[in-house]
C-alpha cells in the first residue's frame, strides 16, 4: 500500500511534492556569489563597548561577499572546507597608545555549543569557522600580565582611539579583517557581575578625553565597523562602513582595485600628483580619495583631493576624514546636476576693490583627475552619470578611471552604457601587468610585488571581475 493510498479520496487539489523553482532573488544572490573572491567579515550582532578586564565575552560573526550575501554551500565548499581561523587583537589608531598595547592581552577561545543554538548549528573546535560553515565565532578577555587579586597592578589603559581587530589567520588574502569599535576598557578586579547600568566612567577620570557613557539609554551599543588598511610603515587607515545605509556604506572591490592602481603609481613616482586636482565621484566611504590624500599628508605640494556623494551619504565622509586626519575637500554632488559639477570645477576668490565691500569672483580650476568607482549599478542612472562626466570633464586635461564590476547588469545594459561613453570619450581598459614592468603612467595595473607592499588582493579582486577603464574626452 503506498502513501497515495491511504490519503483520502475527497482531498481537493492534493498534488503530488514538487521542489520550489529558484526565487528572482536566490537566482541574483547566487550569481553575485559566483563573481567574488574577496570576502568580508561583519558582525552578527552589535557587541558591548564597554569592556570589564579579566571578563569572557563573546563575538559571532559571519563571512560574506562584498555586498553582505552569505556564501553559498558551494562556495564554502570550495574555498573554506577546512573552515577558517581567527585571531583577536587590540589596535591603537594613534601613535601614541603603541606603548600601551603591550600591557593588554587578548586571549581568545573556541565558542562552546549553547542551549539555544541549533542542533545542525556547527561549532568550530577553533576560534571562527567551522568547515563549511559561514557562521562562526569566539570568546575572548582582556587581561593584563598580572592576573590574580593580590598580584593585579593598574596599568594606565588607553582613553580613547581604541578597537579590537578580528582577522583571519588562515586565510588572510582572501578575507578581509574587521575592525571594531571604539571601545573603552574597565579595570575593575574582579570583573562586576551586576551591571547598574548607571554612568560609568573611563578608568582616567583626569583625562579630557574621557568622556562618561550613559549605559541606561544603550546597554549594548552598536560598535562602529571599520576597515584597516596599511599604507605604509607604521601609517594606517581606518575605513568607518555603515552597512545599513546600502551602496555608500561599503568598502567594494574596485575601490580597492582602483587605490591599488593609483598607490602603486605614487610608490613609484611620489611627485606623480603633485599640485593635481582630484575628485573621488561618488566617493561613499573615501577610501582611494583619504588614501591619496594621506600619501601625500606630509608633501609640500600635495594634490588638491574632493570627496563627492549625495547628501545622505555626506556624514560617512566627514566620520572617514575626521577618523584619518587628512585634508580633502566634501561637497555634495547629484549626478545630472550642472550646478553641482560647476562648483567642484571651480574655485572662489575673493577680491578686495574698495574698503566698504568685497567681491568674489568665480575662477575655473579644470580636474585633472576623475576617480569613479562602483558608480555603474543601476540602468536607469546611466544617461545622468555620462551626463556628469561631461559636465565636470576638460577636453585634453581630464582623465576618467573607470572601475567597474559586474553585479547584475544585463549585457546588453553594459554594451549599451559603453556605447554612448563612446560617442563623448575615449575608452580604454586597463591591462594587468608584471610586477617588473617599467610602465612609468597610469595605463597599466601593477600586480604586487615586494616593492609595492600592502595590495596582495589585486590578483583575486582581477579574479572576481574587477577592472578599471581610462575616459578622456573627446573634442568637440
Amino acid at each position: 500500500m503506498s502513501l497515495m493510498d491511504l490519503l483520502p479520496k475527497d482531498m481537493p487539489n492534493f498534488r503530488p511534492y514538487k521542489v520550489a523553482p529558484i526565487s528572482p532573488v536566490d537566482s541574483l544572490n547566487n550569481s553575485l556569489t559566483k563573481n567574488t573572491a574577496l570576502h568580508r567579515l561583519i558582525l552578527q550582532q552589535p557587541i558591548q563597548s564597554h569592556l570589564q578586564l579579566e571578563k569572557w565575552y563573546r563575538v559571532n560573526v559571519d563571512v560574506v561577499t562584498e555586498m553582505g550575501i552569505l556564501l553559498t554551500p558551494h562556495k564554502l565548499e570550495e574555498e573554506f572546507q577546512q573552515g577558517i581561523r581567527l585571531t583577536c587583537s587590540i589596535y591603537h589608531h594613534n601613535a601614541n597608545y603603541q606603548n600601551d598595547e603591550a600591557q593588554l592581552i587578548v586571549e581568545v577561545e573556541p565558542l562552546m555549543k549553547d542551549i539555544w543554538d541549533a542542533d545542525t548549528a556547527p561549532v568550530a573546535p577553533w576560534p571562527g569557522f567551522a568547515p563549511k560553515s559561514c557562521h562562526g565565532g569566539f570568546k575572548y578577555r582582556l587581561s593584563t600580565a598580572a592576573r590574580s587579586p593580590q598580584s593585579f597592578v593598574p596599568v594606565a589603559l588607553p582613553c580613547g582611539h581604541c578597537y579590537l581587530m578580528i582577522q583571519s589567520t588562515s586565510h588572510a588574502d582572501s578575507i578581509l579583517p574587521i575592525v571594531i569599535g571604539p571601545v573603552h576598557f574597565d579595570q575593575s578586579f574582579p570583573p562586576l557581575l551586576n551591571h547598574t547600568w548607571e554612568k560609568t566612567f573611563q578608568t582616567d577620570s583626569t583625562c579630557s578625553k574621557c568622556a562618561p557613557i550613559d549605559h541606561r539609554e544603550d546597554p549594548v551599543n552598536h560598535i562602529n565597523i571599520h576597515r584597516k588598511i596599511t599604507v605604509k610603515d607604521g601609517c594606517h587607515l581606518l575605513i568607518k562602513e555603515r552597512w545599513n545605509c546600502g551602496t555608500p556604506g561599503k568598502l567594494w572591490d574596485s575601490a580597492i582595485l582602483m587605490t591599488s592602481l593609483f598607490a602603486n603609481a605614487i610608490y613609484k613616482h611620489p611627485d606623480r600628483f603633485v599640485n593635481h586636482r582630484i575628485l573621488d565621484l561618488s566617493a561613499g566611504t573615501g577610501y582611494t580619495g583619504i588614501y591619496i590624500a594621506k600619501l601625500y599628508q606630509n608633501h609640500p605640494h600635495p594634490p588638491t583631493v574632493i570627496l563627492t556623494d549625495t547628501k545622505e551619504a555626506l556624514p560617512l565622509l566627514y566620520e572617514n576624514q575626521a577618523i584619518n586626519q587628512v585634508n580633502v575637500g566634501i561637497n555634495q554632488l547629484m549626478w545630472g546636476k550642472k550646478k553641482h559639477a560647476r562648483r567642484v570645477t571651480s574655485s572662489t576668490t575673493k577680491i578686495t576693490k574698495f574698503k566698504a565691500f568685497n567681491l568674489t569672483k568665480k575662477t575655473s580650476c579644470p580636474l585633472d583627475i576623475v576617480i569613479a568607482s562602483d558608480v555603474l549599478y543601476n540602468a536607469k542612472d546611466m544617461v545622468s552619470l555620462i551626463q556628469t562626466f561631461l559636465d565636470i570633464c576638460t577636453y585634453g586635461k581630464t582623465v576618467i578611471y573607470f572601475g567597474y564590476k559586474n553585479r547584475g547588469l544585463k549585457e546588453e545594459e553594459l554594451i549599451q552604457f559603453f556605447q554612448q561613453c563612446r560617442v563623448h570619450f575615449h575608452v580604454k581598459l586597463i591591462q594587468p601587468v608584471a610586477p617588473t614592468s617599467q610602465s612609468d603612467n597610469l595605463d597599466s595595473l601593477l600586480l604586487p610585488s615586494q616593492s609595492i607592499p600592502y595590495h596582495s588582493h589585486i590578483p583575486l579582486l582581477i579574479q572576481s571581475g574587477a577592472c578599471i577603464y581610462t575616459m578622456t574626452k573627446k573634442e568637440k
